[in-house]
């Protein structure tokens, strides 16, 4: 809380006011300590019993670690996990990251909710411009920058969020944006609201790679494993059956498990046919597991009229490359045709 806001130390005196300049504490040094000065400050509450506010008297120690750590840390953690909580992810095993960029806070102290317990609450009042992107792999399945306005209750637990407000789009945008946000907060936006969104990317793609990094490390290893012991599974019966559909339908609680991994299942498929040699039975049900997940995703893929798994992925990856020239671009395929975009990522023609 205090740690959102302008610092001014000199020998005598250290004086923290909040961004909006409604709130002033003033401290007085003490050797490695900071006193409270109460007659020129504004009033700190605080819950020893976390039940109870008790006014911070007069003289009372800080050490100079609580005074910049105060609350700040705690508030970006709790600022992050609403961004993340507005979104829900789209496909299973994706990663999801966020990044945002303060453009003004307030703070709004003796607020009392009607049909509250009659405490009067502190509440800091988040600015933001806003960033949430949701991965797998290397394709961006989402990606989407949103001003917020986000309001937090202070408690002695920490910051709860009590609303997250964000503009209407369309006609309604401007003057949402007007009545939502601080005259600080849309100067600041109007000004560099290009150069905020580059950077919220870039540090949204970062996370990414740190996170793809950490999964590929562990989650990744497990799951080829279930991967081809449910392979295994299929495989391995009606043994006097040469027809592919036979042993899939034998084993639908594996091939359900399988088609349950959705884009992930699709990626590790891709890339074992990336490595050639799938013509037998086992790159047939690859080639049936591929096409359950591409289908399921909205996009279209030959089901039949091949004559190996093998052959299957050559034709869907030639597709895939004629999508992404007809579209300009991988970014947009990405986008669009996710199933397509791994394939190529698979084959290396698309990064």
């Amino acid at each position: 809380y205090i740690g959102l806001g302008v610092y001014t130390l000199s020998d005598y005196e250290l004086v923290l006011r909040t961004a909006d300049g409604r709130q002033t504490w003033v401290f007085t040094p003490d050797g490695n300590d900071f006193l409270y000065n109460a007659a020129d400050s504004s009033i700190i509450t605080y819950y020893p019993d976390l039940k109870n506010a008790v006014r911070l008297p007069d003289g009372a120690r800080f050490t100079e670690t609580e005074l910049h750590a105060a609350g700040s840390d705690q508030l970006t953690e709790s600022i992050s996990q609403a961004i993340l909580d507005q979104s829900e992810p789209t496909v299973k095993g994706s990663i999801r990251v966020q990044a945002f960029e303060k453009l003004d806070s307030q703070t709004v102290c003796g607020v009392a909710p009607a049909g509250g317990d009659g405490r009067n609450r502190e509440m800091m009042v988040i600015y933001a411009l806003t960033r949430y992107e949701e991965y797998l792999g290397n394709a961006v399945l989402t990606q989407k920058t949103i001003p917020a306005v986000l309001t937090f209750e202070i408690t002695p637990e920490g910051y709860v969020l009590q609303s997250y407000e964000t503009p209407r789009s369309g006609d309604h945008y401007q003057s949402d944006m007007e009545k939502l946000f601080s005259k600080a907060a849309l100067t600041r936006l109007n000004k560099e609201e290009y150069e905020l969104t580059q950077k919220l990317a870039d540090d949204c793609a970062y996370q990414n790679t740190l996170h793809s990094i950490t999964f590929q490390k562990t989650e990744q290893q497990a799951l080829e494993n279930k991967l081809e012991e449910q392979l295994a599974i299929i495989c391995s019966s009606p043994a006097q059956s040469s027809n592919p559909g036979d042993y899939v339908s034998a084993h639908s609680k594996e091939m359900e498990q399988a088609i349950e991994g959705g884009l992930i299942t699709l990626r590790w498929c891709f890339e074992q046919f990336a490595q050639g040699g799938q013509t037998d039975l086992r790159g047939h049900v690859m080639a049936i597991l591929c096409q359950n997940i591409i289908l399921d995703h909205g996009e279209i893929c030959q089901t039949e009229g091949y004559m190996t798994g093998q052959d299957w992925f050559q034709t869907f990856s030639v597709e895939a490359e004629i999508l992404r020239t007809e579209m300009d671009g991988g970014l947009l395929l990405n986008e669009v045709y996710p199933c397509h975009a791994i394939a190529l990522e698979a084959i290396g023609t698309l990064k």
